[in-house]
């Protein structure tokens, strides 16, 4: 009889205990001195138990959560909960996006523009003209054989298509590295490249000896002088060049938004690689710095 009430007391003690097992906390448990039973006894908190489906399962190992911020930026950190690191890495990477995607789209819309400015106000033939006539040329060394002959130089139509059949791209290159900037004793520095080119929108209002070509060029020094200054090119070899340091930039910042992209991309994985591994380190520590028999007690909150 004695045993079954102490067998009856031992249940209803431990009923009650486990009933009250959500009021426990680890500051209420000790271990004895006195009492036999384990000489030391540590806690683990619910944090190191990770039962979230996917983050849980990068945050396991460094790898993981490499490559996962890697493919997306902050993915890593909010495996390792870091959930400030993964604002600030979607934030940069959010920003890189939109300030790319709107820059680009200017950038190329500006080119555009400075592509049909030039076709439309800028003649190779008025440049030929303008050459012949400086450096007393034969006309016909730049004209195409259809148009060689005539008694006078064909006439500018800033139409492009139709201006470039009428002159021999080769006989003008030829001319422009033999013609001279006025009394500087320099030769011009380029030879017209072949239409359409970037580089030939650019070179004509980047390179003064192209300024004639203009359809507002008004020879401001009289007898086709020509003066390597900006000050005496015409308003729209100074529009042109505008709008192509204008796209040039704007793309410039496209370019430069890819960039901190990718670095955002392998800062994020690396940051990610390494507090994992010093997470799981220092939990690998924690568990082998104990000696002697250990009592391991989990609590979540």
């Amino acid at each position: 009889m004695k045993h079954l009430y102490i067998f009856t007391l031992i249940i209803t003690l431990t009923a009650n205990a486990m009933a009250q097992t959500e009021e426990v906390t680890p500051s209420d448990m000790r271990y004895s001195s006195i009492l036999p039973g384990p000489s030391s006894m540590f806690y683990q908190s619910g944090e190191e138990i990770d039962n979230r489906p996917i983050l849980g399962t990068i945050a396991k190992k460094p790898g993981y959560t490499f490559l996962a911020s890697a493919v997306l930026p902050g993915l890593g950190q909010a495996a390792n909960k870091q959930w400030w690191k993964t604002g600030i890495i979607l934030a940069i990477e959010a920003a890189a996006i939109g300030v790319y995607a709107h820059k680009k789209n200017i950038g190329r819309s500006g080119e555009r523009e400075y592509e049909r400015f030039a076709d439309s106000r800028w003649s190779v033939v008025q440049y030929a003209d303008w050459l012949v006539d400086t450096y007393k040329y034969e006309k016909d060394d730049v004209l195409n054989p259809e148009y060689q002959g005539q008694e006078e130089f064909p006439e500018a139509t800033f139409n492009t298509a139709q201006d470039w059949k009428i002159i021999n791209i080769d006989g003008l290159r030829e001319l422009e590295r033999k013609s001279i900037y006025g009394d500087t004793g320099y030769n011009f520095s380029h030879e017209m490249p072949g239409y359409g080119s970037q580089q030939y929108y650019e070179l004509v209002s980047k390179y003064f000896q192209y300024g004639p070509g203009w359809a507002d060029w008004n020879d401001p020094l009289g007898g086709g002088r020509m003066i390597a200054d900006e000050a005496f090119m015409s308003d729209n070899w100074l529009e042109h060049a505008r709008i192509g340091y204008s796209f040039n930039n704007d793309l410039g910042i496209a370019s430069n938004m890819l960039t901190l992209l990718v670095v955002n991309h392998f800062v994020s994985a690396f940051d990610a690689y390494f507090t994992s591994m010093l997470r799981n380190s220092r939990l690998q520590a924690t568990a082998s710095m104990r000696n002697g028999p250990q009592l391991r007690l989990s609590y979540n909150f």
